[in-house]
């Protein structure tokens, strides 16, 4: 007896072991029969059973079919549970089938699929019923509930304990019946909802329930459910506003609708929770005093807007439901049930009466309880205006409108009543101690004299008369009261000092010339009205918004500056004008001319601040080397210039390797920019036989001959593609120093990298390398982050179109295989020989396809011990849109053999949709499919997805018996639960 009651325990054990998810209460109701089994078959075989041979039968093949249960994989269980879930009939023999299932994945797909409502009839409720943390039957039951809601309904009614208290994840899967079920779950979500905690982490799962129960179907239960998700929401609004307002908005549609008020126990309902919410939402005093500080309580309030806050929402919320029940003819008293008591000591709440009572004064002026109960509310907050902090638009307005709908009879009371709201009037030593207050910043004004100056325009002769002196000084301080109080926050277009200084310059550089506005900008400099960093930016824009006309008389417009910092900044601003192609100036060599001479006047010009001469420096390297570069001869004048540049260079070089990049380094400081213009000038003003002028070729042995400043080094590799079209000799000459892949920084590789595409000239570069030393190189520096380095597209394209300059194509692969790093150094060059091939395919370019192919193959043929990591870039190969499908498929499927770590994954898995003819496509996506692993990360998850899609797509569109497409049906069927995939066809 005890090992009959043992066995479910093991088979539990053995079910959580093989399929490794632990099993629930419908599961362990499977288990048991396992303790029949037992005890029948121990009957049998000791003795004391009575089984017939059709009794034993039975019980064989029920002891089979729970075995089969327990070992299957759900592949193997595929046409039972497909067959089982097709079923519009199902008898109680399928229902046993059904009860016999042992393992989670199986009975969770089948509830996912089953089409039958006759299951929830049939099927054991422990299957039925929620487990600690999943609802594998939630599926089913929404899908029933789509055709037959009160059934559904009377189900969850029976089993409410179930819920209560369950897991989060349970529960929302219970909203989401309850979503298609209707307004009839109401009673139920509310039930759920009570329990402390739930709003605060189903409160979005909620909100689609009550959005999604259709207006005509939302009673006094599904108020009750969005008064609590609004009252956590405004709590909890930060970041929300949008969701606040919807669902507000919301709410009131379901007291009233196109077709009028609803039920009164329900508008009564809404109304309370309208008064709940806003209540929350001014539950302390900082929102209390931001309502008493609101410019007009009337304005429209927008989720979007600058400012707007939960506490605005809320109110103007239940402003708008107001308004609505005064439309529909519900009387003042009723509709402000649940407001604060007034008279009462809030002024906010004053304020929002006086809101409400502006938008709903009634037509009629007539002794109707309408106007009546309107003015009487309407006085009784004239009564308290005092109280009021500040006036704005609505508070005038109300002052007004009680005034105009005042009876003439009863206008003496009014007025009263309005005097006494103000208080007495200060007179005498009282008016002046609040004269001198009133001029003095730093003590508060008197109570009271904001208020009357603010509601002047709108006072009755008899009450403002006594407060006339005190309305009379606020005049004289800031001028008359404006018909309305102007809101305290306003947006005006806002033009920056910047903007406005080049505005006013701009007209007189045009009418005046250059000069004349050089000048004056000079003045506001000195004048203070524009600092000297402001002063620069303006010069810049200016010159940069008519180049032509300020590079006309450079040396006027100079003069006219004076200020050797906006020397400075003028003639930078010139620079790049100058280098643009096309050139927007009438007459680039003259300017150029103009503006190196200016240059070289401001250094040589007697207090010229450091900072202002280094900027002056580099702006007169960069520009001898846009003139040399387009061959601008500046006459006598550049001996002095080379001069200069020479010991610029001599005095910056020194031993340096620790720059990351030294090319850019080098170009940020005054001897990089000067060794780049000597050698421009070296090359562009040599007299044949020679390569260079003798003061730069001397220069350039000096430093190749130390070769321990990289930065320098880093200089002249970016004019090595020149120097090799023009100084061949000299760089055979030095061929060891320039082409050297051991140091750290090489010429050469800086050479190649300073080309922005692939050229000739970079070609003849890679060409002089060892390979070897290549391979030794490209291997060490794979892993670095240097993603843009063009030295290698060069290597791959050398790979593809000219390999015997490198050995051989197999050869310098497994050369580069056998370095460290050499794995991922193929990856990347495989991957940049996809970006080279052609983007579509011609019969002019098939054999550059051809050559890319020949790669791939070349690549996957190469043994590399304990290695795939050389095939990872072959993923790039997918969007290779000229390499034929079929070809591409073969490729990628004797890749994927190999590893499945390759790039693009995804679009591998997409571009394999594209053949579902082919056996190679449906292998490719086994492969993925089998080797995707969801993992933690959104990027592992969207990747195992989007191939589950493809994986799907593919068998869905191609024809059974295809070869391979089993295959892919039992991958889909073991990994993602797509068992149509494991039936037979």
């Amino acid at each position: 007896m005890n090992a009959g009651k043992s066995r479910p325990r093991q088979v539990a054990h053995l079910t959580s072991r093989y399929h490794g998810t632990a099993p629930g209460p419908g599961e362990e109701e499977a288990f048991r029969a396992w303790s029949k089994f037992y005890g029948r078959t121990s009957g049998s075989l000791h003795g004391g059973g009575a089984e017939d041979e059709a009794s034993t039968r039975c019980l064989v093949s029920d002891f089979l079919a729970h075995v089969e249960h327990l070992l299957l994989d759900l592949p193997a269980l595929a046409p039972l549970l497909v067959s089982l879930a097709r079923n519009e009939m199902p008898s109680s023999a399928d229902a046993a089938a059904v009860a016999a299932i042992h393992q989670p994945r199986a009975i969770r797909w089948f509830f996912a699929n089953a089409v039958s409502p006759a299951w929830l009839d049939l099927v054991n409720t422990n299957r039925l019923l929620p487990e600690a943390g999943r609802w594998p039957a939630q599926p089913y039951l929404q899908r029933v509930a789509q055709g037959d809601p009160q059934r559904v309904l009377e189900w969850l009614a029976e089993h409410r304990g179930a819920f209560t208290g369950a897991d989060p994840a349970v529960l929302a899967g219970f909203l989401r019946v309850a979503g298609a079920i209707g307004g009839s779950s109401a009673p139920e979500v509310r039930t759920v909802v009570r329990k402390d905690g739930t709003v605060e982490t189903l409160w979005r799962h909620l909100v689609v329930w009550l959005v999604d129960v259709p207006v005509g179907e939302r009673d006094v239960d599904w108020v009750e459910v969005a008064k609590r998700v609004l009252l956590y929401v405004v709590d909890h609004s930060a970041g929300q506003y949008w969701e606040l307002q919807a669902q507000l908005t919301d709410l009131q549609r379901a007291a009233y609708g196109p077709d009028g008020a609803r039920e009164a126990a329900v508008v009564r309902a809404v109304r309370g929770a309208m008064n709940a919410v806003v209540e929350a939402a001014v539950d302390f005093e900082a929102e209390q005093a931001g309502l008493d500080m609101a410019d007009d309580l009337r304005q429209v309030v927008s989720a979007d807007d600058f400012g707007s806050s939960a506490t605005r929402i809320a109110v103007r919320a239940r402003l708008d439901f107001a308004r609505n029940e005064f439309q529909h003819g519900v009387t003042l008293a009723e509709r402000t049930t649940g407001w604060p008591d007034l008279p009462g000591p809030s002024r906010w709440a004053d304020r929002v009466l006086a809101a409400h009572l502006l938008e709903t004064v009634p037509q009629q002026h007539d002794d109707s309880e309408a106007p009546q109960s309107w003015l009487t509310a309407a006085r009784s907050l004239l009564t308290r205006l005092g109280d009021v902090k500040m006036i704005g638009a609505d508070t005038v307005d109300l002052v007004a409108a009680a005034l105009n709908r005042c009876p003439p009879d009863a206008l003496p009371a009014v007025e009263a009543e309005l005097a006494q709201g103000l208080g007495a009037a200060p007179t005498g030593p009282a008016l002046d101690a609040g004269r001198r207050a009133l001029a003095d910043w730093d003590v508060p004004a008197p109570q009271g004299w904001d208020t009357v100056w603010s509601l002047s325009p709108v006072l009755p002769a008899p009450v403002l008369a006594p407060w006339q002196p005190v309305v009379d000084t606020v005049t004289d301080l800031i001028g008359p009261a404006p018909a309305k109080p102007l809101p305290r926050f306003r947006f005006a277009p806002y033009l920056d000092t910047l903007t406005a200084a080049a505005q006013d310059l701009a007209p007189v550089a045009t009418n005046q010339g250059a000069p004349s506005a050089a000048a004056l900008l000079l003045d506001r400099q000195r004048t203070g009205s524009l600092s000297l960093d402001y002063a620069r930016i303006v010069l810049g824009r200016l010159v940069a918004t008519d180049p032509a006309l300020w590079a006309t008389d450079v040396p006027s417009v100079a003069a006219g500056l004076a200020d050797p910092a906006l020397q400075q900044a003028y003639l930078a601003a010139l620079r790049p004008p100058l280098t643009a192609d096309p050139c927007p100036l009438p007459d680039h060599e003259a300017t150029t001319r103009a503006v190196i001479a200016a240059l070289w006047d401001l250094l040589s010009a007697p207090g010229v601040g450091a900072s202002v001469q280094l900027e002056a420096q580099l702006t007169l390297c960069l520009a001898l080397s846009e003139a040399w570069t387009h061959r601008i001869d500046l006459g006598d004048i550049a001996v002095t210039f080379t001069a200069w540049l020479e010991t610029a260079v001599t005095a910056w070089t020194e031993p340096t390797t620790s720059e990351a990049d030294p090319l850019s380094a080098a170009h940020q400081n005054i001897g990089g920019l000067a060794l780049d213009a000597l050698i421009r000038h070296g090359l562009t003003f040599v007299y044949a036989p020679a390569e260079l002028t003798v003061a730069v070729e001397t220069l350039l042995d000096r430093i190749l001959d130390e070769g321990n400043d990289d930065r320098a080094l880093a200089v002249i590799g970016h004019h090595l593609p020149a120097l090799i079209q023009h100084a061949p000799r000299w760089v055979d000459r030095h061929q060891a120093a320039l082409f050297n892949l051991d140091n750290a920084v090489s010429p050469a590789v800086l050479g190649i990298n300073s080309q922005r595409s692939i050229r000739p000239e970079g070609m003849r570069i890679l060409q002089r390398l060892d390979p070897v030393k290549l391979a030794v190189y490209l291997g060490r520096t794979s892993g670095d982050g240097t993603n843009n380095a063009t030295l290698w597209p060069y290597c791959a394209a050398l790979l593809l179109a000219k390999p015997a300059t490198l050995g051989g194509r197999p050869e310098f692969l497994a050369l580069l295989a056998a370095r460290d790093g050499g794995p991922a150094a193929i990856s990347r060059l495989l991957g940049e020989a996809e970006r080279l091939l052609p983007r579509t395919a011609t019969p002019e370019n098939a054999a550059d396809v051809e050559q890319g192919v020949d790669l791939w193959r070349d690549v996957l043929a190469l043994d590399v011990p304990g290695s795939s990591g050389h095939l990872h870039g072959a993923g790039n190969f997918a969007h290779a849109a000229a390499l034929d499908d079929a070809v591409w498929l073969d490729l990628t499927a004797q890749t994927l053999e190999r590893t499945t770590d390759i790039t693009h994954i995804t679009a591998v898995a997409r571009r394999a949709t594209r053949r579902p003819d082919l056996e190679a496509a449906h292998h490719v996506l086994a492969v993925l499919v089998a080797a995707t692993n969801p993992g933690d990360s959104t990027i592992a998850s969207f990747h195992a997805a989007e191939i589950e899609k493809a994986g799907i797509t593919l068998w869905q569109t191609s024809q059974p018996g295809t070869p391979g497409r089993t295959e892919l049906g039992q991958a889909l069927a073991r990994h993602h639960d797509f068992l149509e995939g494991a039936v037979e066809e």
